[in-house]
């Protein structure tokens, strides 16, 4: 008898849980947004953050649409940004050289048994001066 009660307790704990349990307590607290950093070079390829040739006074990223200006947060000599869920164009200024940038954001699907709700990139489009992507979501300016 009490392997039995044994057995239906397993049975139990094993069939018995569902996504919501197995996802109690985990902390979900990613933001409805995409960061990307911006490193930006002049034709030698020196990092102009770095050298302090800027800072980020000199760095604006305007939403079009709402006419909100956003400075950057400086981390590890790039500028970097968080773009909201949705679609969204924006002017990035550097000194004297204005880029028009459209970004699109939206909620990543989840796969089976994903707790959380994340964000992903799925349009980037950069216009103005030269541009190169030197990594995932690091995107290098030339600006001279």
């Amino acid at each position: 008898m009490k392997i039995l009660v044994t057995l239906i307790g397993i049975a139990a704990l094993l069939f018995g849980c569902n996504k919501a349990d197995s996802c109690r307590g985990i902390d979900c607290t990613s933001p409805p947004s995409v960061e990307i950093s911006f490193r930006i070079i002049d034709s030698s390829g020196n990092n102009l953050i770095e050298n302090e040739t800027l800072t980020a006074e000199d760095i604006d990223l305007t939403d079009l649409e709402t006419n909100v200006s956003n400075p950057p947060y400086i981390y590890e000599n790039t500028a970097l940004f968080n773009f909201p869920d949705g679609e969204h164009n924006y002017t990035l200024t550097v000194s004297d050289t204005t880029f028009n940038l459209a970004v699109t954001i939206n909620e990543k699907p989840r796969d089976e048994g994903e707790c959380c709700v994340t964000f992903q990139l799925n349009e980037f489009v950069l216009e103005g001066n030269e541009i190169m992507v030197g990594s995932e979501h690091i995107i290098d300016l030339l600006v001279d």
